[in-house]
Order: C-alpha cells, then structure tokens, then sequence
C-alpha cells in the first residue's frame, strides 16, 4: 500500500490505523474473514515496508458501468495486532511531522 505523499499518510495512520483498520485499494479483493498481509510502503526513500497481518470484513468489488470502472474497489481490512503496528510506524510519524 503507498502514499501519494507525507500528508495522505499522516492522515491515514492517524483516522484509520489507530481505529485498528485501513481500506486496501486492489482490483482483487481477497475473500470475506480471510488473513492476509498489508505491506504499508512509507512515503520516505529507502524505508523498508512495514508488513501488517489484517483480517479482510469488508469487499468492494470493481464494477463496471455506464460511466467506466468503480474507482472504489477493495477491501476494508481489521488490523490483527494494533499495538504493534502503531509501535512500528510511530518513528516515521514522528519523522514525517517534522
């Protein structure tokens, strides 16, 4: 999952992350209650991805229609240990706030 800057990111961790989810943009969803891996790209050269367990609650299907794609498709996603992964995003927070 990537940032198109600091800003998005900022907002991302601190509106859905802390809340203990995130919505994965992707064509193919994974399946309802399925376990997958999020691998969270920061917007800072040379970090390495943070890699997140979540469980998928939510589905958005691409779907065509009069106007072109659904723009919204994806997957609402229940981060599975919260704390650990605000542990690990915490310094990059930090250092994009400066």
């Amino acid at each position: 999952m990537g940032f198109l800057g600091p800003s998005e990111f900022l907002e991302i961790f601190h509106r859905d992350i802390v809340n203990g989810g995130l919505f994965v943009s992707t064509r193919y969803p994974s399946r309802l209650q399925e376990t997958v891996q999020i691998e969270i790209h920061p917007p800072i050269p040379g970090i390495p991805p943070v890699i997140v367990r979540a469980r998928v609650v939510q589905r958005f299907e691409p779907q065509e229609g009069s106007f072109g794609p659904n723009l919204l498709s994806g997957m609402g996603v229940e981060i599975q240990d919260v704390a650990a992964a605000i542990e690990e995003l915490r310094p990059i927070v930090e250092r994009l706030k400066k």
